[in-house]
């Protein structure tokens, strides 16, 4: 069974996969009956009422005097009421101002407004999706996911893709289901969002549970409640005991499941999530029909563990009547049928299920589909034993009927839980498989790249600087020698070489921005060199120039010293001669 859930941290509703325990023997049936629910404007949660943060924004929205602060402000109430019959209506007010900003709207602001209509859009899906319009809710949910796709929004991408994907589940296309899950977890992978891929995991884990893989189901479901604990995902946490609580029931353990089903129940009325309670008291109720079974009570605890399991159904077809969820009203009235059918009150099992049907139906969903038409065919064969027995003329036309809901039961089974759709959707998780595991060598590489490119930086710039300091050296060793008397071509030589080093150092730290501006095309390259040594010219010139004069006044300098020195040696070989 699949309905539809909200998320708290999202700026918009999404839809989530949440198992309902079943019994391997007996298909539990859908049901039909619609409830027009009082208008949204009249109807307020009484929790919300007394909700401060809630009576907080609506202050502020009352004083707000932008429409990017009435936009956030009305996205945010969205999220903070829990009736369904009541956020539509600020949801409406959001996408309107949102519209009308658009056209005349530009840059950051105008990607703000963009944003809130997708978020509008995915709302607007959420709703049809409860009241059972799968494909205008796909419709609405494309809508955003292209505008989410324009203004690269992966956190709103990564929701569209979850909440397509159920509904692609619901039309019995689990393998297109289960390749949008994995892309949204890829996504939401991609920018850490542990609550968005707490979701994926559970919607993936309710994917192979209902392809027959409880174990690996079971697997996905324990990542997702760690995660939930995790970040404190109160309501995450109530979904993620249930579908848990659903693999115990499943494998013949239900006072495991019991103890899940309740934990969840408690956290949903704690924060008084209706949709929530409404699934965890039906799957209580599963609890008490499948303990009634006859093979494993006395008839008289059978019938109080039967009314035991009316008692959860009906409270949880009250809540899906208030809140106006075509799905849930289907499923329990099913629920309710069976019981009845156990009870062997045909009349009344035929009208909860054939009800059951109707909405299945309507909605087009396979598998509910699939369950009614199961519950209808045990009912009508029933019913032609016992008239076969009291040797009644209705027995053929009844056991004629169970053969037409067999028929429908099998193409419906068949069209959910065939071999072929198994191997899609392996082939699906194959794909996404190899395509993690190529992304992640890919990543792997580009590390290996970035820490050589890091290391080739590193000795280059070992390199520059030695040769920083190599010419810096050399000058102050040239200019040492501007105190000696040095030959014309030695002169020439120093005042030549430090450049011609200093030209292609220069050259080598620009080589990387020379080659981006370039293009490594020739022309440009030699006009870029040609730049360098127009720079490097002067400075050349006027060492030159320098260590010429310095050698000068050094030459001219010995050339008196030589001069002075003859006289002191007369002086001396005269004193010498005397003596």
């Amino acid at each position: 069974m699949v309905f539809s859930i909200r998320a708290i941290s999202c700026p918009f509703k999404q839809i989530s996969l949440w198992l309902l325990p079943s019994n391997p023997r007996i298909m539990k049936k859908l049901i039909i009956i619609i409830i027009a629910i009082t208008s949204s404007s009249l109807i307020l949660q009484s929790s919300d009422d007394s909700n401060p943060q809630l009576d907080s924004l609506k202050n502020a929205l009352n004083n707000a005097n932008h429409d990017t602060t009435c936009v956030n402000i009305l996205l945010e109430i969205v999220e903070n009421i829990y009736d369904d019959n009541v956020w539509p209506e600020y949801n409406r007010q959001a996408l309107d101002i949102a519209e009308k900003n658009i056209p005349h709207s530009k840059g950051v602001v105008l990607l703000f407004f963009k944003k809130a209509k997708a978020d509008a859009l995915n709302n607007i899906g959420y709703i049809h999706v409860l009241q059972g319009n799968p494909d205008k809710a796909l419709e609405y949910y494309l809508q955003g996911l292209e505008i989410q796709k324009e203004i690269n929004d992966k956190q709103g991408i990564a929701y569209s893709l979850s909440n397509i994907g159920v509904i692609y589940y619901n039309q019995g296309n689990p393998d297109k289901a289960l390749e949008n899950f994995l892309q949204s977890l890829e996504t939401r992978k991609e920018i850490n969002d542990k609550e968005g891929i707490a979701q994926s995991l559970n919607n993936i884990g309710f994917i192979y549970n209902n392809q027959g893989n409880p174990d690996k189901a079971l697997e996905y479901y324990l990542q997702s409640l760690e995660i939930k604990k995790e970040i404190n995902d109160k309501q995450g946490i109530a979904y993620s005991l249930n579908n848990i609580g659903a693999i115990y029931n499943n494998q013949g353990n239900p006072d495991k499941a019991l103890e899940y089903f309740l934990q969840g129940l408690e956290i949903q009325k704690e924060i008084n999530d209706k949709q929530g309670i409404a699934t965890s008291l039906n799957n209580i109720g599963n609890i008490y029909y499948d303990q009634g079974n006859p093979d494993k009570v006395y008839p008289v605890e059978r019938d109080s563990l039967f009314n035991r399991a009316l008692e959860y159904y009906l409270q949880s077809l009250e809540i899906g009547k208030e809140i106006n969820d075509k799905q849930r009203i289907a499923y329990v009235l099913n629920s309710i049928g069976r019981v009845y059918l156990e009870r062997k009150d045909y009349t009344a099992a035929t009208d909860y299920c054939t009800r059951s049907l109707f909405i299945a139906e309507e909605l087009g969903y396979p598998e509910n589909i699939m369950r009614s038409a199961g519950s209808l065919h045990k009912i009508y064969k029933a019913m032609a034993k016992k008239a076969k027995k009291q040797g009644l003329w209705e027995y053929g036309e009844r056991y004629a009927t169970a053969i037409e809901y067999n028929e429908l039961y099998t193409q419906m089974r068949d069209t959910v839980h065939n071999n072929a759709m198994s191997k899609a959707i392996g082939k699906v998780e194959g794909k996404f498989e190899f395509k993690m595991a190529l992304k992640e060598r890919e990543q792997r590489e580009k590390e290996q790249e970035l820490k050589k490119a890091k290391e080739t930086s590193r000795r280059n710039n070992l390199q520059n600087v030695a040769i920083a300091m190599g010419l810096f050296v050399l000058i102050t060793v040239i200019i040492f020698l501007g105190n000696l008397v040095l030959p014309g071509w030695l002169v020439n030589a120093l005042s030549f070489i430090p450049f011609v080093l200093l030209f292609e150092f220069i050259t080598e730290i620009i080589e990387p921005w020379t080659e981006a501006f370039t293009g490594n095309q020739p022309v440009y390259e030699v006009l870029i060199n040609t730049a360098v040594v127009l720079l490097i010219f002067p400075i050349q010139y006027i060492f030159e120039k320098k260590l010429r004069e310095r050698l000068y006044r050094a030459k001219k300098k010995r050339a008196v010293a030589r001069i002075g020195n003859p006289r002191k040696r007369r002086k001396g070989s005269s004193s010498s001669s005397s003596s």
